[in-house]
């Protein structure tokens, strides 16, 4: 089989974001931007998927580091 491999697995979308947002959080002090996300109150349960944890995160980090990039000073 050619191409990506997806490692599929249950996993919350959550920690997937949470993850992402931790990875830029240097960039965005750089620019003296705060990344925001109010998610403490939500259950981590509510967004269980079947999918790639990996690919997912690398998905939320391409979205936030381009808001970042694209971001006034």
């Amino acid at each position: 089989m050619r191409g990506i491999r997806f490692d599929r697995s249950p996993f919350s979308a959550l920690t997937s974001l949470k993850s992402a947002r931790q990875s830029l959080e240097g960039v965005a002090q750089l620019k003296s931007i705060q990344i925001e996300t109010p998610l403490s109150h939500i259950d981590e349960g509510a967004y269980l998927i079947h999918g790639s944890h990996r690919w997912l995160t690398r998905a939320f980090e391409n979205v936030l580091s381009n808001a970042l990039k694209f971001s006034p000073n």
